[in-house]
């Protein structure tokens, strides 16, 4: 309740918690708006099934950097042979976890984007973006050389689904779709070849294989599903559906599957295709993307082709070009668990993205445009970690959040700060350098408060070989208090940490604050 008036010797004492951060990102409204579990920014940082916002892992670089950017990436896995393959500047690389070495027969132009499909322990490879490119091509484990397939038609998308090959945007027409024979990638007959929907201007931008029979086939300006049944002799019986003739696709490795959903990135932000279906077929569903719209609306459309997108680990991880940038410069990450928006990622460039399984231990990897491939390191255990588990192959990177605006349950009355307790998960990689701001009525950050109580020593770690008797390692809860009472009157207070560099775990923030009476006139 707003306070009027107030007769007491003391102004009375209010409260404000945020215990939990899955509310995630919410930056398209007003700060003071948000929910309890909800923040206004982080970047570099992720939700931990905890509720906890930490920083994000960094990565680690695949061999030697390939100089020219990685146009073309994926994962070769036979009974034989395990190796990554990737293109860069019209040349085909593999590599078995360490260095790369070049295989020849196979070049496409230096600026094509190449798809790859593995089909019958062989992995096909095609590219289709100018018609200097060349044939649909497959590279068989280990070898040296690449063999042609003329019998293929010349496409940019390549997909395996039904144990088929399927091509699309062909050389003959950008509405088409070609199916190879079953379990042969070798052969590929008129009979299955037909185009999705009736010539009118809408080319096919990425095909993916969906749930049964099911093929999802994304246009620019629409989206159909074929039910390409493999006891068909001809494409002319299978069966093909419009599913929403308002919405299309941006680009086509940005769509990936979760489960039942199919991620996208439409004109207007992330959708999904089950979230389109879930209503009428002519009906446009509301992006899930509408939380982080003002960073949406920054994409720089011009280039948004060269978005990529991969789920991973409960994630649906996206890089997109922002403002002025013409390669993918943000990566804007949801997480399927909590439905909300971690926030953005800076340091990846990435152009495309696939997984590595060495070991039958499965790994993302992102080539970027620098020429990198690199592995998420999501997969170092805790009891693993180290500084270099946060930072990008070998570089620091800063960590950031902004709380949302707290009110303490009044939006009328002013305030005047009492104290803010912030807790932290202390951490072996910790880092000194963080620094906690407090930001009054959205002035940006005009009260600054040093957090550098010797954070880097909030965990020890012992290094073998070592001499017994020894103390454990041990990391703690850490809370920090700081007084607000000095800092002036406010109506809604929000909350900054910030680390150049090294880890943040934070787990809550705790503040109270005094309620003064309003103002009759200023």
């Amino acid at each position: 309740m707003p306070v009027h008036y107030n007769d007491g010797l003391d102004d009375q004492l209010a409260y404000d918690l945020t215990g939990t951060f899955i509310g995630g990102q919410v930056s398209n409204v007003r700060a003071n708006l948000l929910k309890d579990s909800q923040f206004s920014e982080a970047k570099n940082m992720d939700i931990d099934r905890f509720g906890a916002i930490t920083t994000r892992r960094g990565t680690s670089l695949v061999g030697s950097t390939l100089t020219d950017p990685i146009l073309g990436l994926s994962y070769f896995d036979t009974p034989s042979y395990e190796e990554i393959l990737a293109v860069s500047n019209g040349v085909l690389y593999k590599s078995t976890g360490s260095s790369f070495s070049s295989v020849s027969g196979y070049s496409p132009q230096a600026t094509s984007n190449v798809e790859f499909a593995q089909l019958v322990d062989k992995v096909y490879m095609s590219s289709g973006e100018t018609s200097s490119d060349p044939d649909t091509t497959y590279y068989v484990g280990g070898g040296t050389s690449c063999t042609s397939v003329s019998a293929a038609p010349k496409s940019k998308y390549l997909v395996t689904h039904t144990n088929r090959l399927f091509a699309a945007n062909t050389e003959n027409y950008d509405d088409e779709v070609a199916a190879s024979d079953l379990l042969d990638g070798g052969t590929w007959g008129s009979s299955f070849q037909f185009r999705v929907g009736g010539g009118e201007g809408d080319p096919i931008v990425g095909i993916v294989s969906w749930y049964n029979f099911n093929l999802l086939v994304f246009k620019k300006r629409s989206i159909h599903v074929i039910s390409t049944d493999p006891s068909q002799t001809t494409a002319a019986n299978w069966n093909v559906h419009r599913i929403d003739n308002t919405v299309g696709c941006e680009s086509h490795r940005t769509i990936a599957q979760a489960g039942a959903d199919v991620f996208f990135l439409a004109r207007d932000g992330v959708r999904t295709v089950r979230t389109i279906l879930s209503g009428a077929q002519s009906s446009v569903s509301e992006p899930i993307s509408i939380p982080i719209d003002d960073y949406i609306k920054r994409i720089n459309w011009s280039h948004a082709s060269k978005s990529c997108a991969r789920f991973w680990n409960n994630r649906y991880i996206i890089s997109v070009p922002i403002d002025a940038s013409t390669t993918p410069n943000y990566t804007l990450v949801f997480n399927t668990i909590t439905k909300s928006w971690s926030g953005y990622w800076t340091g990846w460039t990435p152009l495309c993205f696939s997984e590595s399984g060495f070991s039958s231990f499965p790994k993302m990897i992102m080539g970027d445009s620098s020429g990198n491939v690199s592995t998420w390191l999501d997969y170092v255990s805790e009891s693993s970690e180290s500084a270099s588990t946060f930072q990008d192959n070998g570089t620091d990177y800063a960590s950031k959040l902004v709380t949302r605006a707290h009110v303490f349950g009044d939006y009328l009355s002013p305030k005047l700060g009492n104290h803010v307790d912030v807790e932290l998960q202390g951490h072996i990689a910790g880092s000194p350098s963080g620094t906690f701001l407090t930001t009054l009525d959205g002035a940006g950050g005009s009260v600054d408060i040093a957090m550098d109580e010797g954070l880097s020593n909030a965990g020890t770690t012992n290094a073998l070989p070592i001499d017994m008797p020894f103390n454990l390692p041990t990391v703690r809860v850490i809370n920090k208090s700081y007084n607000l009472t000095t800092k002036g009157e406010f109506n809604e207070i929000q909350f900054i940490a910030h680390w150049s560099s090294g880890y943040l775990h934070l787990r809550s923030i705790k503040a109270s604050a005094y309620m003064n009476t309003m103002a009759l006139e200023k």
